[in-house]
């Protein structure tokens, strides 16, 4: 995840005793959680893998047309959403359900603990972010890493 405050490793974390995990933005240095693509770069689906043993879909709620409002990217068990397009540049983006949605960098409490979170949103109609988030992109790390694979 890159902001304007820098580039983040994204990592899948548990947060409380809800059985969906959050999607975190760490250190660069810091590995993230391996993430696979399933499906072609037009209509792909993106999984964390190795979270407990089992296969996280990425979650990323419908904000419409709502002004001001961050969505935090989440990650479900057995979870499959083929709404994902992977540039040949590695950019990865998320259908639009608005043509003002994007991805933002969000600053919440996880755990007790402050994060930067990846979230799905839109900036108020006075042109502002909603609180505590910035404009934020999602590229792959390692293209080889993600080589599209053909499921059921």
């Amino acid at each position: 995840m890159t902001t304007p405050n820098g580039v983040f490793s994204l990592k899948a974390i548990a947060n409380g005793s809800n059985t969906n995990l959050v999607v975190v933005g760490q250190a660069p240095q810091m590995p993230g959680s391996l993430v696979i693509l399933d499906g072609t770069t037009q209509e792909a689906s993106l999984s964390f893998v190795n979270v407990d043993g089992e296969k996280y879909g990425w979650v990323v709620g419908d904000a419409g047309h709502v002004s001001g409002v961050a969505i935090g990217v989440g990650a479900e068990k057995n979870y499959k959403d083929s709404s994902f397009i992977i540039t040949d540049g590695g950019s990865i983006y998320h259908q639009l359900t608005a043509a003002t949605n994007m991805w933002l960098a969000c600053d919440r409490t996880v755990n007790g603990e402050q994060h930067k979170i990846l979230a799905w949103g839109n900036q108020g109609s006075d042109g502002r972010f909603p609180d505590g988030c910035s404009f934020a992109s999602v590229k792959q790390s390692c293209a080889d890493d993600m080589a599209p694979t053909d499921s059921a």
